[in-house]
């Protein structure tokens, strides 16, 4: 997630499934407000890493500070 300016919005994406070939696909996107390098979060790194409890810790987060998200 990049941030163009320090009073600037980013906006993050990511899916997990096998593809409309495969099977299912999960898509999220969320809308934060620029945070400081020191603050952020690790999992807006790398999500994939984490534990489920570390994952729903990641959720709660998002759904506190996030401008906007959607799950599809």
């Amino acid at each position: 997630m990049q941030w163009p300016a320090e009073d600037g919005l980013a906006l993050g994406l990511d899916e997990a499934g096998r593809g409309c070939l495969w099977g299912p696909v999960a898509c999220a996107g969320v809308v934060l407000r620029y945070v400081r390098p020191d603050e952020r979060p690790v999992f807006l790194r790398d999500s994939k890493k984490l534990s489920e409890k570390k994952r729903e810790q990641a959720r709660a987060w998002i759904e506190r500070n996030a401008v906007s998200f959607r799950v599809e």
